[in-house]
This record gives C-alpha cells, sequence and structure tokens, in this order.
C-alpha cells in the first residue's frame, strides 16, 4: 500500500458534506470536532474508510438521533444513536447484517477493518449509553500488519 503524510481533516470535512442530504433527510444531530491529523496513510483507502463509517452512522442512527465525530491526532471516533445490536461479535463479518430492514451489503464495516488491517490502523466498536462508537486508533500508521 502506497502512504504519504496526510492532513486526514480535509477528508473527514469532505465525507460529511458528501452525506449531508441524508443526515438532513433523518433529522440527524450531528456534533463534530475535527483537528488537524497528519497521519502518513493512503488517502484512496481513507476516504472508503470515512464514507463506509459515516454512511453506516447516518444509515443505522434512530431518526432525530445523534451522531459524533472527532478526529484528533491520536484517533478518529465516530458514534451514533441506536439500539443495542444483536450479534455485537459479528459486525465486522463480511456479508453480516445487524438488520434486514436496512440497506446495505453487509460488507462496509468488513472493509473498514481490512483497510485498518492494511495501513496499520487499528478499529475498535463498543456500545455504550445509547451510542454505536467506532474508534480508528492512528498508533503504528504506516506500518501494515500484514
Amino acid at each position: 500500500v502506497e502512504t504519504e503524510e496526510i492532513n486526514l481533516a480535509p477528508l473527514v470535512d469532505k465525507a460529511l458534506h458528501m452525506f449531508d442530504a441524508k443526515r438532513t433527510e433523518r433529522k440527524l444531530e450531528l456534533n463534530k470536532s475535527v483537528d488537524r491529523s497528519v497521519v502518513r496513510t493512503n488517502a484512496s483507502l481513507f476516504e472508503i474508510l470515512i464514507n463506509n463509517l459515516i454512511s453506516n452512522a447516518y444509515r443505522h442512527s434512530m431518526p432525530g438521533g445523534r451522531v459524533s465525530v472527532t478526529l484528533d491526532s491520536e484517533a478518529l471516533r465516530i458514534c451514533n444513536s441506536g439500539e443495542p445490536l444483536q450479534q455485537p461479535d459479528r459486525i465486522f463479518d463480511r456479508f453480516h447484517r445487524q438488520s434486514r430492514s436496512t440497506s446495505g451489503t453487509g460488507l462496509g464495516l468488513s472493509i473498514v477493518k481490512k483497510i485498518c488491517s492494511l495501513t496499520g490502523f487499528t478499529i475498535d466498536y463498543r456500545y455504550t449509553d445509547g451510542y454505536h462508537c467506532f474508534r480508528i486508533s492512528f498508533n503504528g500508521s504506516g506500518n501494515p500488519t500484514n
């Protein structure tokens, strides 16, 4: 994977803007804190990663719910309000969808996990206080794990 030093903030802002109509349609409140964050990574792969995570947060948040996006030098965090998952241990499995009532192929989060593996990022998922939270940690970025 070709990598370079990239400021991730403009890529996050671009993705948020791209999905703004979906956020408005679902009447979601967006809380964002996007700081300059320069990381060695592949820009194209990071765009896919952030697009998948934001699309997922908007699609699976309750109408009228909240989405939070935080970027700093250590991590990207995306949280959305929603009901607990029935099978949280399968969240990154290919083709697994937690609900048949939403659109999607069940590939988005497995792609995100693979991109993290290729770029040396780590991904963590937690459900806390009514929020699904994904944390992409940049520690070791630029050092692929496989």
